[in-house]
């Protein structure tokens, strides 16, 4: 297989390709960001940066198992030849499909949801992917175990606590689906990705706040939120950290390695 990477980014597709046991060359890869091309290159020093059936996709990395909700829109081309015979031809429709092509060879090797059949009774989807899921793997296998926990974890302090805590997106070690992290991420608060709540269930407090749900805690915040030193408190309690760079990779489906 001959791939040509577009909107290459830092190289994700071209690992993933790597991961997997399909025979296949990168042969050109394009990007538009030049600190991402930089990344790419250092990487992958030997992949050039440069014919069709066409088909469209607006797909999150839910619909693959992964605890991430990061809807992005892929144009894939392919040679009239080849042994895919999706049903969708550009030309013939417009549409773009929100689900992964059902009718599409399975990947050798590959264990996400999609390939293993495991989401293939689902035929329509909602802007949460909800249905989706429950298939997920949850966030314990990504996040850092405490032996290899950096120092550097950053847990938010009282003040962004006091200021953002009604806005933020508050997930466990047990739930499976996290925001999309964007480039302002642990600079920003409101709408750059999930935040992680470490308090344990072992922990002993009379305010009995720890190991909460989304659901449990918005409607703390709303019963009580006209007590500001109340919800501090609350905030407090839940011990409220960034993903560290290394967790938001492993949710990326990096290696190690990388």
């Amino acid at each position: 297989m001959r791939v040509l990477e577009l909107y290459a980014g830092i190289g994700g597709m071209h690992i993933a390709f790597k991961g997997s046991t399909v025979k296949h060359e990168v042969v050109a890869a394009v990007e538009i960001n030049d600190v991402a091309t930089d990344v790419y290159k250092y990487n992958f020093p030997n992949t050039l940066t440069l014919n069709r059936v066409i088909e469209q996709f607006l797909l999150s990395p839910l619909q693959f198992g992964i605890p991430n909700c990061r809807l992005r829109f892929y144009l894939l081309a392919r040679l009239r030849s080849s042994s895919w015979n999706s049903n969708f031809k550009m030309g013939q429709s417009e549409s773009i499909d929100m689900r992964p092509p059902v009718d599409a060879p399975m990947l050798p090797g590959c264990q996400c949801t999609s390939c293993s059949g495991v989401i293939s009774h689902i035929e329509h989807t909602d802007d949460n992917f909800t249905e989706y899921i429950q298939f997920c793997r949850p966030i314990s296998e990504f996040v850092l175990v405490p032996s290899d926990s950096p120092k550097e974890l950053y847990f938010l302090d009282e003040k962004c606590l006091q200021r953002y805590f009604r806005v933020l997106d508050i997930v466990r070690s047990c739930d499976k689906k996290t925001r999309c992290f964007t480039k302002g991420y642990s600079k920003r608060l409101e709408g750059t990705g999930s935040v992680f709540q470490t308090s344990m269930e072992n922990e002993v407090s009379f305010f009995y706040y720890y190991d909460k749900t989304s659901e449990k805690i918005t409607n703390y915040y709303e019963a009580n939120k006209e007590d500001e030193q109340a919800v501090l408190q609350y905030a407090k309690l839940l011990k409220l950290r960034f993903f560290h760079s290394r967790e938001v990779a492993n949710m990326m489906c990096f290696p190690k390695s990388f």
